[in-house]
């Protein structure tokens, strides 16, 4: 399974264990803190780029979502001629979006439960499947790709640091 999130109109409830596992509640809070730590990153490398006091970016660079702020920041880069920096935020573009789609699935929908597997979980989004009133959207995402988010999300911060020396 790829890094996006697979999606089904059916949720496999007698193969499902309502209650969260250790293992479940781990990967999910570790997604979200690392998910944290990219964003409250991009949002004080722009801040301090363009020069904004840190009480004050936040309040107008904190509503923008990760990929307008890297898209701004690519944007401040080249026109500086920073190809060293471009290139970095290239490469932080093309990981974060990995990253955004299991976010995204996790943070913005009702984790019904662990697969008998063990290793997968799914996701009931609310959103009708189009054509289809009686039946929702349902994701399915393994340990494994929310690990991997984590992941990318914690190298991620860690080379924005990196980055900003440039």
């Amino acid at each position: 399974m790829s890094g996006r999130p697979f999606s089904s109109t059916t949720l496999d409830a007698e193969n499902l264990t309502p209650a969260l596992s250790a293992e479940a509640r781990e990967a999910i809070c570790t997604l979200i803190t690392t998910s944290a730590m990219l964003e409250i990153a991009l949002t004080e490398w722009l801040t301090r780029l363009v020069g904004m006091d840190s009480d004050i970016g936040p309040l107008l660079i904190g509503r923008m979502d990760n990929r307008a702020k890297i898209d701004k920041l690519k944007e401040i880069y080249a026109h500086l001629n920073n190809k060293g920096a471009v290139r970095s935020l290239k490469w932080l573009s093309k990981n974060a979006k990995i990253h955004s789609d299991v976010r995204n699935t996790v943070i913005h929908n009702i984790c019904c439960g662990v697969k008998n597997d063990g290793n997968t979980l799914q996701f009931l989004t609310f959103l009708p499947v189009r054509g289809d009133r009686r039946h929702q959207v349902v994701k399915t995402l393994t340990f494994t790709q929310i690990w991997a988010a984590s992941r990318v999300a914690l190298l991620a911060a860690g080379k924005i640091r990196s980055i900003r020396q440039i």
